[in-house]
């Protein structure tokens, strides 16, 4: 089978778990975009392959990172892995060497293994060095967010209990209510709806998610100060 020209030709099969149709379509995308940087390099440059390799991995890492499923694990692993088997599919780099794909990573992540083993070793792990520390900057990042108290005045000047209140009420639910639709401990709740804690990054997005959901629109909970 010919696969050079088209590098987005393993997106379906990739068995990355919780990747959604919608995330498919975004990684085809963004490696036909690389493609193209690809196709309009000097052929007769012998790295031209390294920039369509470093966007193809800032990309499909971006999606990934959106949808909640980027991991330190999958920047070293599946996703320099991926991002290999695109580029032969594509023609970036030189022909496969094996005649076929097996299993590098349990969980069905499939590769030419001498292609594989070659990068994995050899001066090629460099080229997307840089870009994978740049992403697991933003993981730590967002998860130092994530762990963050936020403030309790509001921009409108609302505090954040003052506006959680509000919502519960025009839901009319109860604080127990409250916590099991957003599977969090009734203390907890009852603290944020008093105002004696603030709620951290991730149980505002929570509160944020139940009420747009039941109120049929969406709902941000301000905490500008």
């Amino acid at each position: 089978m010919n696969l050079e020209g088209e590098p987005d030709y393993w997106v379906d099969e990739w068995p990355l778990p919780g990747l959604s149709a919608s995330d498919r379509a975004k990684i085809k995308a963004a490696l036909l975009r690389a493609h193209a940087t690809f196709l309009r390099g000097d052929f007769n440059d012998p790295n031209r392959f390294a920039q369509p390799l470093r966007d193809a991995f800032d990309a499909v890492a971006k999606v990934l990172f959106e949808a909640k499923l980027l991991s330190n694990e999958i920047l070293e692993r599946h996703l320099r892995l991926f991002i290999l088997e695109a580029a032969i599919a594509g023609g970036w780099i030189g022909p496969p060497t094996d005649k076929s794909r097996t299993e590098i990573f349990s969980g069905g992540y499939l590769g030419y293994e001498s292609n594989w083993r070659e990068f994995r070793d050899g001066w090629w792990h460099h080229l997307l060095a840089a870009n994978t520390a740049e992403w697991k900057g933003r993981l730590l990042e967002a998860e130092a967010n994530d762990n963050e108290p936020i403030k309790s005045a509001s921009r409108a000047g609302q505090s954040v209990a003052s506006q959680l209140t509000l919502l519960k009420e025009e839901c009319h639910l109860t604080a127990e209510e409250l916590a099991e639709l957003t599977e969090m401990d009734v203390r907890s709740v009852q603290r944020h709806l008093a105002g004696d804690t603030g709620p951290r990054g991730r149980h505002l997005r929570k509160y944020e998610k139940v009420f747009s959901k039941l109120l049929n629109r969406h709902v941000v909970i301000s905490t500008m100060p």
